[in-house]
């Protein structure tokens, strides 16, 4: 097969498809083996893959509406090349179809037949003269499976937030999942300023601005191959959402205290606490993966910060510390859903189940109970996650406040949170972002204070 971008990119789905790795691990490892592919080729591979990702079950829902033969299952290859070919015809309105289509037809001429081929351009020209009336559910009629339908989740999950949030919310946070995310970097104030930083990008050719609600975060618009700029090599900024940004300022951390990071690789929570520490004091980092370890340890290195110490442990049972004192403050950045970041990690969408959750849930709140052990006395304790499940949020955090002989209490953090960020705060003294809100990822957070 030729390595054209769309020959690429269904491989890549292919792979996917398979399970087993992430799209953004199949991708890295694609662009690896292809070094004569050029940024505009790479970044139109990450655009098929992750668009076809995102619109998966609204594309097959086409394939079945305009399939000559709806009910006769067709090879994985066959079907992620008519997804592939839907993809670009509905949504790549840069691109004129003919030539989307003529590329798919190639392509299935080259993997299948003549006849395959003509199976292909005869879908692919249906669903081009019916593209402004494709026979979606109604909304009047079942809601909950038009909005599945239509905007490509998964059915139980839009079950399950409108439960919660309600359709028009539901309704707003598929379609945002849907869009591309921004590029957020953080700033390293060990080495620089935010505003020293974003005049640096200037120079190298880049357009970007402050992040509204973080105090160091920058969207870059349009970005190329950031690694490459002379401010990332010399460990000026990190990449980073600003809903993430936002959890270590939950913490607070000080200068020469003493932190606990469970779950901390690859890094970008673990470093911001370093850097609101002035690169003083000590952090013990767990992880359960060697290879995410390698990573936090790669970060610290190129961001100039010398407090961290990544530790290889199961954060499920009891750790191996050598230190009997307790400590200032601890972070359980926990594994989690992940339904807060379905923008950057679409296929996430199609991997998890209620028992995925159910099965997390179980994981976090070991977590939590060990966690908590290892807090001082008066100390903090920070819950997060990247999800938009209460049941991993806020539930989890009533449930582990109901246990018998708790000893936390939910304190407020807006003492210690940018003006700005007022509004992410609940009632409940709860942080929670939401994409189609607050253009970030969906993060959920809570600032626990041992009792004492």
């Amino acid at each position: 097969m030729s390595t054209t971008p769309r020959r690429i990119a269904l491989s890549i789905l292919n792979a996917v498809d398979k399970g087993g790795v992430h799209a953004d691990q199949f991708l890295g490892k694609g662009f690896k083996n292809q070094p004569e592919l050029t940024s505009r080729e790479k970044a139109f591979i990450t655009e098929l893959v992750y668009g076809v990702l995102r619109w998966r079950d609204s594309l097959d829902w086409v394939i079945s509406t305009f399939s000559a033969q709806p009910h006769r299952p067709t090879s994985r290859l066959l079907h992620n090349l008519l997804r592939l070919g839907i993809y670009q015809v509905l949504y790549l309105t840069n691109i004129p179809v003919p030539i989307s289509v003529s590329e798919t037809v190639e392509a299935a001429k080259e993997i299948f037949n003549e006849k395959i081929a003509k199976l292909v351009n005869g879908v692919l020209r249906t669903v081009e003269r019916n593209r402004d009336a494709l026979p979606y559910p109604s909304f009047h009629d079942d809601p909950l499976k038009a909005i599945a339908i239509r905007y490509s989740h998964p059915l139980w999950l839009v079950e399950k937030w409108v439960k919660h949030y309600g359709v028009e919310t539901t309704l707003s946070l598929c379609k945002a999942n849907n869009t591309s995310p921004p590029l957020i970097i953080r700033t390293n104030t060990l080495k620089t300023t935010r505003e020293k930083l974003i005049e640096s990008l200037h120079k190298e050719g880049l357009s970007c601005e402050p992040t509204a609600y973080s105090l160091e975060g920058i969207l870059v618009h349009h970005p190329a191959d950031i690694t490459r700029l002379s401010s990332f090599q010399k460990g000026w900024f990190l990449v980073q959402d600003e809903a993430a940004q936002l959890i270590s300022y939950l913490v607070n951390p000080k200068p020469e205290e003493y932190l606990l990071d469970l779950c901390a690789a690859p890094g970008g929570k673990t470093t911001h606490l370093a850097q609101l520490m002035h690169n003083e004091g000590h952090i013990i980092a767990i992880d359960i993966r060697q290879d995410n370890t390698r990573l936090l340890k790669e970060n610290q290195c190129r961001l100039g910060i010398g407090i961290i110490d990544p530790f290889l442990a199961d954060a499920t049972r009891p750790l191996p510390l050598k230190e009997t004192r307790r400590f200032d403050k601890v972070l359980l950045d926990l594994p989690c859903s992940g339904l807060g970041i379905l923008r950057r990690h679409p296929d996430g969408k199609w991997r998890k189940s209620l028992t995925t959750i159910a099965k997390l849930k179980n994981t976090q709140w070991k977590i939590i109970q060990i966690a908590s052990q290892y807090v001082k006395l008066g100390g903090i304790m920070v819950y997060s996650t990247c999800t938009l499940n209460p049941e991993e949020n806020e539930i989890m955090i009533e449930q582990f406040l109901s246990r018998p002989g708790n000893d936390f209490m939910v304190e407020n953090p807006l003492a210690d949170l940018p003006p700005q960020c007022n509004s992410l705060i609940t009632s409940q003294g709860y942080l929670q972002t939401f994409p189609h809100r607050d253009f970030m990822d969906g993060f959920f957070g809570v600032r626990l204070r041992e009792k004492g």
